[in-house]
Formats: C-alpha cells, sequence, structure tokens
C-alpha cells in the first residue's frame, strides 16, 4: 500500500492506546474499576510499553528488517480477536444457559 512501516506502527500504538484507555476510564468513572487497580494496571502497561518498544526497535534497527513490526502487531491483534471471541461467545452461552444477568459487571469479580 506504499505506507512506510514505522508510520503503520506508531499509528496501531496510537489507536491501541486510545480505545484502551478509553475503555478503563468507562469502567473506573462508572465505579466498575477500583482506581488503585486502575492505577496498578497503568503503570505496569506503561512500563511493559515502553520495554517492549524498546526491544522491538533494536531488533528492527540491527536487522533492519522492519517488517518484524508488522508481524508482530498482526500475531498480537489475532491473538486477541481470537480470544476475545471465544470469551465473548463461551460466556453468552454460560448466561443463557443459566439466565444470568447479560449486562455490565465489575471486571473484578
Amino acid at each position: 500500500m506504499g505506507v512506510l512501516v514505522p508510520v503503520v506502527t506508531a499509528t496501531t500504538s496510537a489507536l491501541l492506546l486510545t480505545t484502551s484507555s478509553s475503555s478503563s476510564l468507562q469502567f473506573a468513572v462508572g465505579g466498575l474499576l477500583p482506581w488503585d487497580w486502575g492505577v496498578a494496571f497503568f503503570i505496569m502497561g506503561l512500563l511493559g510499553a515502553l520495554f517492549g518498544t524498546a526491544v522491538i526497535a533494536r531488533i528492527a534497527i540491527n536487522k533492519k528488517r522492519y517488517s518484524v513490526l508488522l508481524f508482530l502487531i498482526g500475531t498480537l491483534f489475532s491473538i486477541s480477536l481470537v480470544i476475545s471471541g471465544f470469551h465473548g461467545l463461551f460466556t453468552i452461552i454460560l448466561l443463557a444457559l443459566n439466565r444470568g444477568y447479560m449486562g455490565f459487571s465489575s471486571p473484578c469479580n
């Protein structure tokens, strides 16, 4: 498509940061996520992202292969998609069989 790999990587990272932050903030404001847990996971996520970015950038620069970034992002998104889909499907099936509540609930249960 003619887009540079570092641009795709930066755009994907910014999109992921925006969506995950807004989702977490929605749960925190709604009182479904304790603030201390939210802060702890935010710090762990930030440190993990910085460490992961440094390691992957070093690998890409040393090998002069930016395709490593694209394959990693594609693999992570694919795994996340499959896990999220199965989790949602199994949750719906279990709730339907037990006539459970299918609304929002606390992620800390």
